[in-house]
C-alpha cells in the first residue's frame, strides 16, 4: 500500500495548490483523504509502516485543500450587495 500513501501526498498537495480552481481542490482533496484512509487500512497489522506518515500527510493536506476551496467557493458564490450609483 505504499502508493496510496504517497498517491495521497501528491493528490492533498495538488489540492492545497489548486483550492482556487473552481472546485478542483475539494475534489482533489477527498481524492487524498480517500487514498489515504486506504493507505492506513493496508498497514501490516502491528509492524511500523513508513508510509503511514505519508499517509497522514496525505490526509491532513487534504482536508486543507477541502477546506481552502469549500471557503473560495462560498466567496465566490455568496451574494454581494448592489453597487449604488451616485
Amino acid at each position: 500500500m505504499q502508493r496510496c500513501g504517497d498517491a495521497a501526498m501528491m493528490w492533498g498537495g495538488l489540492s492545497v495548490v489548486l483550492f482556487w480552481a473552481f472546485g478542483l481542490g475539494v475534489v482533489l482533496g477527498a481524492v487524498a483523504v480517500v487514498a489515504g484512509v486506504t493507505a492506513l487500512w493496508g498497514r501490516p497489522p502491528g509492524g511500523a509502516d513508513p508510509t503511514a506518515r505519508d499517509a497522514l500527510a496525505g490526509i491532513a493536506a487534504g482536508a486543507v485543500g477541502i477546506a481552502l476551496g469549500l471557503l473560495f467557493l462560498w466567496a465566490l458564490i455568496s451574494p454581494t450587495p448592489p453597487a449604488t450609483l451616485p
